[in-house]
């Protein structure tokens, strides 16, 4: 295998785990404010706003 063909191929391994790695994070990310969600709703301090609120702030 030439070095430039290696080079690449390391490039492009480098590049699939950094993406894994990533969307690991951010799923556990989701998973943790989906949590905190639930636990609001359950406890009753959720607070919701309608589109017009948000639109107006």
């Amino acid at each position: 295998m030439s070095k430039v063909k290696r080079n690449i191929l390391q490039f492009t391994l480098f590049k699939f785990v950094k993406k894994v790695v990533l969307d690991y994070i951010e799923d556990e990310y989701d998973l943790k404010v989906y949590k905190e969600y639930l636990k609001e709703k359950e406890t009753g301090t959720l607070k919701t706003y309608s589109h017009k609120e948000v639109w107006e702030k």
